[in-house]
């Protein structure tokens, strides 16, 4: 992996940083959206690791650490699947350390041990089709294309926000031909993903701007992580102003039945909805429909399905759909967004 540890300014972090880049440069493990992910809460850590313990050495990282910075993340109002994706991300990273001298806890241990069972939060993070438009809508009047752009195919697709960005132009190219996107996932699981006759046709205006070998969606001038962290702080900044006034504030810390505030990942609920709603009036059984939804997001257990499940389904178009049902944004050749009238989107 091509990582660079920037300095801090800091002897003992910028020294754990450079262990960090050591270590991340001999992994060849997982996609490349894995471990820039995790790269980056491994540096969220070196930081707590050097404030906290003025830890030395990364070998020596024990689970009295992990411990700690559960307790940290759960204090500054972090939300239990955020903080499971941290410690699945620092239990990676320390498999890949040589001579580390404790063995952590495992996933399962862990998030029983933290209550971070993810199956159980009973939040509605889906968006809704009227706040998809309306996001849409902000992006196109600040000029953000690229945003908008990105969100268009999470919508359709179900893609999180890694594999979204880090799209390649012979990926397109791939689902173009067979109809069908391969998509690479969360812990290197691949997958396929049906395009619709209205996403066959958004990538193919797409791509005719973008040039062989490069990514579909992030900007050339820009790297993934910060084109990344552009997109979370435009939705950060205007959703108040799109979402359902019943929405939190925030999508940390809720409760079951309440309604988080729209993020990137609220796209995957939303397509999770409206698939098991089409394949269920399709006559697919429950159990039938739930197992290709969740094949769909690249989730090898049903049960965290669920989660994705928490509101009643809506009567949303569909992303299998030839075309969605109500009026739609579209990004056509001249790269204008055209709309009917319409609302905002959904998570």
């Amino acid at each position: 992996m091509n990582y660079t540890w920037q300095p801090r300014g800091s002897g003992l972090l910028d020294d754990l940083g450079r262990q960090l880049q050591r270590v991340l440069r001999g992994v060849r493990q997982g996609s490349f959206a894995t471990r820039a992910r995790y790269s980056e809460a491994g540096e969220r850590f070196v930081v707590f690791l050097a404030e906290s313990f003025r830890l030395r050495k990364l070998a020596n990282i024990k689970q009295k650490h992990l411990d700690a910075y559960v307790e940290h993340l759960t204090q500054r109002g972090c939300g239990p699947r955020y903080i499971a994706t941290e410690l699945s991300a620092i239990r990676w990273l320390h498999r890949q350390i040589a001579g580390a001298k404790e063995d952590l806890r495992s996933g399962q241990g862990s998030n029983s041990r933290y209550d971070l069972d993810e199956t159980r939060s009973g939040v509605d993070r889906a968006w809704t089709e009227r706040e998809f438009k309306a996001v849409l809508f902000r992006a196109h009047d600040s000029d953000r294309l690229d945003i908008a752009k990105v969100l268009v195919a999470a919508w359709f697709m179900g893609l999180r926000i890694n594999e979204a960005v880090s799209l390649r132009r012979h990926q397109v190219e791939a689902l173009l031909r067979n109809m069908v996107l391969a998509i690479t996932g969360k812990g290197g699981r691949p997958r396929m993903i049906p395009g619709s006759s209205v996403i066959i046709e958004f990538f193919r205006d797409v791509i005719r701007s973008v040039p062989r070998g490069e990514y579909v969606f992030c900007p050339q001038d820009k790297t993934l992580p910060a084109f990344k962290k552009q997109i979370q702080a435009f939705l950060i900044v205007i959703r108040e102003s799109v979402q359902d006034p019943d929405r939190k504030a925030t999508g940390q810390n809720l409760k079951p039945g309440d309604r988080a505030a729209l993020t990137f990942h609220g796209t995957r609920h939303a397509f999770a909805q409206r698939t098991v709603q089409k394949l269920m009036q399709d006559g697919l059984p429950q159990d039938e429909a739930y197992r290709l939804t969740a094949e769909l997001l690249g989730h090898g257990r049903v049960e965290i399905l669920i989660v994705y499940l928490s509101r009643q389904l809506s009567n949303d178009g569909h992303p299998l759909d030839d075309e969605p049902t109500g009026s739609r944004p579209q990004i056509p050749a001249g790269g204008v967004i055209e709309t009917n009238q319409c609302g905002a989107a959904g998570v």
